[in-house]
């Protein structure tokens, strides 16, 4: 009868090399699953940024009482009691009334266009893989006197 007791070089070999085979892919695995969770990540902000700077232009349009468009970049909404400008800066937008006070970053374009009393706007944020572009159309509440 032969004695069982231990394990040859070729099992062990044979051992090691199946558990490096399942560590491996486990960490492929995670990888990926942590791959997609920035992407997703990414995107939901962009996403985010977008919404953000069309909430806050779209009720300071529909409270306006005069809105003048500098170009195609930049708009001033004159309300009851103060005057407001949306503009990009670098990556950046900006609420400017009384203080300058960023709104979204890694924003890449910011355009507004006005078809009588109709303000369209168009937000693109994000990163270069991930881009998100929110368009809008709204106008003021306010009727002329």
């Amino acid at each position: 009868m032969l004695n069982n007791k231990g394990m040859t070089a070729v099992e062990v070999l044979l051992a090691l090399a199946l558990s490096s085979i399942i560590i491996s892919l486990l960490f492929m695995i995670f990888y990926l699953f942590t791959n997609a969770y920035k992407i997703n990540i990414t995107a939901i902000d962009a996403q985010y940024n977008a919404r953000m700077v069309a909430t806050n232009i779209n009720k300071d349009i529909r409270s306006a009482k005069q809105i003048a468009l500098i170009g195609d970049r930049r708009i001033v909404i004159t309300g009851e009691t103060e005057k407001i400008s949306y503009y990009l800066e670098r990556d950046t937008v900006y609420r400017h009334s009384e203080t300058k006070i960023p709104i979204a970053e890694k924003v890449a374009a910011l355009s507004f266009n006005q078809q009588e009393n109709l303000i369209s706007f168009s937000v693109t944020s994000g990163l270069i893989g991930n881009k998100y572009t929110l368009n809008a159309v709204c106008s003021n509440r306010i009727i002329a006197e």
